[in-house]
């Protein structure tokens, strides 16, 4: 009994001065300079040994890469490929919402008072996340779903569903890690990380998604396909809307954006879109049926 106590007493300790150092660095300019130096165009021979011992730590299966190894002029550029053709299926099925991006489904849910689970035992409220009340009321009863994304996984994220972009808003902050130490550690993790949110229009029934991308110590940046907003930028709070000719019509399975390094992706259903998950844990690939559209259009 005595062991574990010291054991615990011990790693108590540990995540204190962990917290405290990760406390006082200056997160989001370490991640900025890091994001640059990991875009230098090495010498050929360098920039090769550099890929494939990062290849290597991260177990990254570079098979899946559009590109042989060689051809990637950075660390920079390789994290952030493309895949090659066929290498992910994308679920035709006219019913269902696909996986955004490859990860872990870390938590999913209902979206109860304006709280959504980080992690057992620990909420935080929607309002914060999205920065607007009025936004997180239209979500209110719905459902969410988070998907953390390690370095080994591909890092560019898709549109889940047929429709239409309406808004996007880029909310600044800070940079936290978001693996497992600090979903359990760090209070309201997701709403203190800055964060580009894109929301959707769901194409026959006219709900809401969101699709919220958090920012994370590392990602250099949060950049977008369809959009000039990128995070990391010293921009302040922004909202693009996407009205008449700027309308942006999206098709299910379409690159929506990318980041550098582990990140996370929080969706947020509106009451009615979706009847449930049909993936509620564990590992998940981009293009997998994450869950079923409801049947009844209103």
């Amino acid at each position: 009994m005595k062991n574990n106590h010291e054991k615990t007493v011990s790693t108590k300790i540990k995540n204190s001065i962990f917290y405290f150092l990760l406390f006082i660095l200056p997160k989001n300019f370490i991640s900025l300079l890091v994001g640059k130096i990991l875009s230098v165009a090495w010498p050929k021979s360098i920039n090769l040994f550099l890929l494939r011992n990062f290849i290597k730590i991260f177990s990254i299966n570079s098979n899946e890469a559009e590109k042989n190894i060689e051809d990637y002029e950075s660390i920079q550029e390789f994290f952030c490929r493309r895949l090659g053709e066929g290498t992910r299926k994308i679920s035709q099925k006219s019913n269902v919402v696909i996986s955004p991006c490859d990860g872990v489904v870390s938590e999913f849910g209902l979206i109860e008072n304006g709280r959504l689970l980080q992690v057992k035992g620990k909420y935080y409220q929607l309002s914060e996340l999205l920065g607007c009340p009025k936004r997180a009321a239209h979500f209110e009863g719905g459902h969410f779903c988070t998907i953390y994304l390690s370095p080994r996984d591909y890092h560019r994220f898709h549109v889940p569903i047929d429709g239409c972009i309406r808004e996007t808003i880029y909310i600044p902050g800070t940079l936290w890690p978001v693996n497992r130490w600090a979903v359990k550690n760090i209070k309201n993790l997701f709403c203190i990380n800055e964060r580009i949110i894109s929301l959707f229009e769901e194409q026959q029934r006219a709900k809401s998604l969101a699709c919220v991308a958090v920012g994370a110590t590392m990602v250099g940046k949060i950049k977008l396909q369809y959009c000039s907003l990128e995070s990391n930028s010293k921009q302040k709070l922004t909202s693009i809307k996407h009205e008449g000719e700027n309308q942006v019509r999206v098709n299910k399975g379409q690159e929506l954006g990318r980041f550098m390094f582990g990140s996370t992706i929080v969706l947020l259903f509106e009451k009615g879109l979706i009847s449930g998950f049909e993936h509620s844990s564990g590992n998940i690939k981009m293009g997998e049926v994450l869950a079923r559209l409801a049947e009844n259009l209103e």
